[in-house]
């Protein structure tokens, strides 16, 4: 739609592997969420919208445009995602093989919203040659929504780069602030929207506050939500105990990672969030939302907690057993959870399955 970072690692992975790239976004008045530009050699394309069309027929005004931007740089694949805002448009357009890709929430939350919805992730899902998803919750929505066969799927955690998210490394300065050196440091890194949970994760913070007062947290990020968790920590005094840095350059992300000593996330619905395996990565002990995507990366106890969606309580208490962990068992989940990440959530990896399933493609012309 506009430009985010997992667009520009696909489109850097693309490029690494060779490809000759164009980059077109969908819904170009939406702000752009990734500040480094386009890797070199990557062509952005307009697309040229008809001006006269209603907001109603505007998929089918970006198809139209997007079908003549196929017609002239005759790519050997389109690679298009999240499902409904840009695969269906995609998938109208046609004139090309076609890669749809899940984001997760567009068929865990947007397909199950209306029956428009609906009905544009099927069409989409059924016209690809290959459907990209994250995880085995994904791909039975996928199933749920379309016939289309494992052999069309690729798989794969989008996963984070080991290099750069890694326990040994400069840390953010957050033990420095006045009452926070000796703190067991919680950090939430989701997007300030209805759908993540910050209400639970306030509570939860609240309440496992009052029990473990050297607890603080770091509510990285803005959003929509932002005066409603503003309003939340003035209600509560948490001013001393809550950091609000703002929206976090990805660059610095890594350091601040490494300042903290939790993950939280209480989404109510995630395909596998590249956040938590970038907690994983760093070695943090992981709380988060108890779901069946979750599931497949924090077993309860082991390498983090998982708290009942919706309920401050049960995340409180997670919270504060991570709190309670001593330096060595700090240390175990530390190791064992960086061997998740080394194991499964390399993205250098994990992509090049995503690269030869394109490259299979564009020989054939075909599924």
């Amino acid at each position: 739609m506009g430009y985010t970072t997992h667009d520009r690692r696909f489109i850097t992975a693309f490029v690494d592997a060779g490809y000759t790239v164009f980059f077109c976004r969908t819904a170009p008045e939406v702000r752009a969420l990734e500040s480094a530009a386009l890797p070199t050699g990557v062509r952005e394309v307009a697309l040229e919208l008809p001006r006269s069309h209603a907001p109603a027929g505007r998929d089918e005004a970006v198809a139209e445009a997007l079908a003549n931007v196929v017609r002239l740089s005759r790519p050997s694949l389109v690679h298009a995602g999240p499902v409904q805002p840009c695969g269906y448009p995609a998938a109208l357009a046609g004139g090309a093989p076609l890669s749809v890709v899940s984001w997760g929430s567009d068929l865990l939350v947007e397909a199950r919203r209306d029956a428009t919805s609906r009905e544009r992730a099927s069409l989409a899902l059924s016209r690809a040659d290959v459907v990209v998803c994250d995880c085995d919750t994904v791909r039975r929505a996928v199933h749920s929504l379309a016939e289309v066969s494992d052999e069309r799927i690729v798989q794969l955690p989008w996963g984070t780069d080991l290099d750069v998210f890694r326990p040994d490394g400069p840390h953010a300065p957050l033990r420095e602030r006045a009452g926070w050196s000796d703190a067991t440091i919680v950090l939430h890194t989701r997007s300030w929207e209805p759908g993540y949970g910050l209400d639970v994760v306030l509570g939860a913070f609240d309440i496992a506050r009052r029990e473990h007062p050297s607890l603080r947290l770091v509510l990285a990020g803005d959003g929509s939500l932002a005066r409603y968790v503003r309003a939340f920590v003035a209600a509560h005094g948490l001013a001393e105990h809550v950091l609000l840095p703002g929206r976090i350059a990805n660059a610095e992300l890594p350091d601040l990672f490494r300042a903290a000593d939790v993950y939280v996330s209480a989404s109510e619905s995630d395909g596998t969030s590249v956040s938590l395996l970038e907690g994983l990565a760093t070695g943090l002990a992981c709380v988060v939302t108890d779901i069946e995507s979750n599931a497949e990366w924090v077993a309860e106890g082991v390498n983090g907690w998982r708290g009942r969606s919706g309920d401050s309580r049960s995340f409180a208490d997670c919270l504060l057993r991570a709190s309670r962990l001593d330096a060595s068992q700090r240390d175990a989940m530390r190791a064992r959870n960086r061997r998740v990440a080394e194991e499964r959530a390399d993205w250098g990896r994990n992509v090049r399955r995503l690269i030869e399933a394109y490259d299979r493609v564009a020989r054939t012309g075909s599924r």
